[in-house]
């Protein structure tokens, strides 16, 4: 850029400020000072097209349901071992706990399998009716098998959820 500038009979020159080359001249006759602005320099192009902008709002974070121990889960379901496990004469009863993972309500019939030392001791069934998404229901749990002392390894099923 080249400014010039005259002011009261003197003259002002500047270069090398950038831009396009503009001159600029005021004159006058009388001794009151003038101002000349040259103009800003033209903004950069390039011809790189603009950033895609996203259309599709982010998803909603949601609150998962709590998690169960590793292994205890089937289908929609989840569980915690059995609790209060008596062996009757012929008989083994129980008590579990069913989570509902499912984002609406279901019915489930479950099996948990006590095994020792590998080896299948008590299959206990139980049904949990009607639970909400997201809560746990207790399941009283009964096996024909009588199964001893513990303690067991668990396994557990869904058999069926509607």
């Amino acid at each position: 850029m080249k400014l010039a500038l005259t002011l009261a009979g003197i003259a002002v020159a500047a270069t090398g400020c950038g831009g396009s080359d503009t001159t600029a001249t005021a004159s006058s006759s009388s001794t009151a000072p003038q101002t000349t602005t040259a103009a800003p320099p033209a903004a950069a192009t390039t011809s790189a097209a603009p950033a895609p902008v996203a259309t599709t709002p982010a998803p909603v974070a949601t609150t998962p349901a709590p998690a169960a121990p590793a292994g205890l889960s089937d289908k929609s379901f989840t569980a915690t071992e059995p609790t209060s496990i008596k062996d009757q004469t012929g008989l083994c009863t129980a008590t579990g706990r069913v989570t509902n993972t499912s984002s609406g309500e279901k019915s489930a019939v479950v099996t948990f399998t006590l095994l020792k030392d590998g080896k299948t001791v008590a299959a206990l069934q139980g049904a949990a009716q009607g639970v909400a998404a997201g809560k746990t229901a207790t399941v009283q749990l009964i096996s024909t098998s009588a199964c001893g002392k513990g303690p067991y390894m668990v396994e557990f099923q869904v058999d069926t959820e509607y």
